[in-house]
């Protein structure tokens, strides 16, 4: 509910730094639509700071460690802004050299929940925030269940307690079936 609220804010709000704080929040929430709001932030001296991390949780790419953030974030939306955010997923896994039973068959129409016990398994254990980050935003998508927003200090009790949730909600949609 917050997402579609915050994203119909934006274009009406002419103040820049009201403007500016709307995007970060909405970005809290990794939205793949908010991405070129949040690479406008990078480009502004006052908000690029904040902008980073919440940028990185949302595509998955890695923006500390490159000099030229701006070129770099660029240079890969022209690649990818046609992608689905769970590719952005996959790709950031595979560039950070993290190990994954994900697939695109687990996102295929006809995955349903496959994603959902891996995607809770890495929003816990993998050692990359934005990749944490990013897991929770495709558990969001996938199950259509929003178990609250994580973020790069959300702690690792939290993020099981959370992932537990989704978890859950798999295994109820796996017991429907049968």
């Amino acid at each position: 509910l917050a997402v579609p609220a915050l994203r119909r804010q934006i274009p009406l709000v002419t103040n820049a730094a009201i403007r500016a704080e709307l995007v970060l929040l909405l970005g809290l929430y990794q939205d793949p639509r908010n991405v070129p709001d949040l690479m406008d932030l990078l480009r502004a001296p006052k908000f690029a700071a904040r902008a980073v991390p919440v940028l990185e949780g949302s595509t998955g790419v890695d923006l500390k460690s490159v000099p030229d953030r701006i070129s770099a974030i660029e240079n890969w939306w022209r690649g990818n802004k046609d992608v689905a955010q769970w590719q952005w997923l996959l790709d950031g896994l595979r560039r950070a050299e993290v190990p994954t039973k994900l697939t695109s068959d687990n996102f295929a129409s006809d995955g349903g929940m496959s994603s959902v016990p891996e995607l809770a398994r890495l929003m816990v254990d993998v050692e990359y925030s934005r990749l944490w980050v990013l897991c929770s935003a495709v558990l969001r998508t996938v199950t259509k269940k929003d178990f609250g927003v994580v973020t790069e200090q959300t702690p690792p009790d939290t993020r099981l307690g959370i992932a537990g949730r989704y978890r859950l909600v798999a295994e109820s949609a796996a017991a429907e079936k049968r």
